[in-house]
């Protein structure tokens, strides 16, 4: 076999290793019908739940947040900004919709024009944006990206770091390309060919690999010199990790890969540290493990409009044991120690 072509693995075989791992299930279909139907707000707590005087209330999910940074450098908050029209550069218009959204309205003679934004969503944001060729994006929290206000030249490129859903605007006969800036050298400026439409990318740092998952159409996966790449079908799965290393995954867990788009928290065969890392992000937490980090994977669902306190307590029902504490500055709401 070519040493450049990654080597497909069919994740039935791949849980066989892991089910033995796996100690602990939860399913919360209750949950998901009571607290989708009763959207929880941040709440004072109880006497009994505080465990710093500093923490006074609970701390709600994350919501729509975002800045968009213009070519000239200036900054507009996306979340406060009114609909309309927000700025104009060159002949394109930036106009946030009725429903909180950003899409661009090209006006003509945009050939000359080489100006680029930049979307960014801050731990515990998310946002959904329309580039200016009509590809609809989802971005996740703690997430950032940079693509040009026209698509002038032969082939549409983006750049990004953290996580997003892109469902591609059909165009033939010029190319939709992202560039994945995880900040890792051994990652850095890796590629996703787009050759289809539905596919979401996780390129967050403190991620063991990224991950290209294909809902709809072809991509393909390529590293930074090239020296191996990896063409997806739907329902594949892509992981790049820190060595450089690229293999394909067969029959991919889709639905746990763009969850977090449907407002959900799905694990399957989830390790502490990975839950953890998705709970750091979206509620704007610091994570600490009072002692090693506990043994065991959870597989479930919970929806991600649960408050931080709800959303302890659901993951208690599955044997975790946390506390929480004021945060020490560095701009966090929370510390959450993880108990053994």
């Amino acid at each position: 076999m070519n040493d450049n072509k990654p080597k497909r693995v069919p994740v039935i075989r791949m849980l066989k290793y892991v089910a033995a791992a796996v100690i602990i299930v939860f399913l919360f279909a209750g949950l998901y019908h009571f607290y989708f139907r009763n959207k929880p707000q941040a709440v004072p707590l109880s006497k009994a739940e505080k465990t710093s005087p500093d923490l006074q209330e609970d701390v709600p999910p994350g919501s729509d947040r975002a800045t968009l940074t213009l070519a000239n450098g200036s900054s507009i908050m996306l979340d406060t900004a009114g609909a309309g029209v927000l700025a104009k550069e060159g002949n394109t218009k930036l106009v946030k919709t009725s429903d909180g959204k950003l899409q661009y309205e090209a006006g003509s003679n945009t050939a000359a024009l080489n100006l680029y934004n930049t979307v960014t969503t801050p731990r515990g944001g998310q946002f959904q944006l329309t580039l200016p060729d009509g590809t609809r994006v989802w971005m996740n929290a703690a997430s950032s990206l940079r693509y040009p206000v026209a698509f002038t030249g032969n082939v549409r490129m983006v750049e990004l770091s953290g996580e997003a859903y892109f469902e591609v605007a059909h165009n033939a006969g010029k190319p939709f390309n992202v560039t994945i800036n995880s900040g890792l050298a051994e990652r850095k400026d890796a590629s996703v060919e787009v050759l289809g439409t539905h596919f979401n990318v996780n390129a967050y740092d403190d991620e063991p690999a990224v991950k290209t998952t294909l809902l709809e159409g072809k991509v393909k996966m390529r590293t930074a010199n090239n020296d191996k790449t990896a063409t997806l079908i739907p329902g594949e799965q892509s992981q790049l990790d820190h060595e450089g290393n690229l293999k394909i995954i067969e029959n991919a867990d889709i639905e746990q890969a763009i969850a977090w788009k449907n407002g959900m928290l799905q694990l399957t065969s989830a390790d502490m540290q990975t839950i953890m890392r998705q709970i750091a992000r979206w509620y704007n937490v610091e994570v600490k493990y009072e002692s090693a980090v506990p043994a065991g994977h959870i597989s479930g669902k919970v929806p991600r409009n649960l408050s931080l306190q709800q959303m302890l307590k659901a993951l208690e029902m599955s044997g975790m044991h946390f506390r929480l504490e004021a945060s020490e500055g560095k701009g966090l709401i929370a510390t959450v120690i993880v108990l053994p």
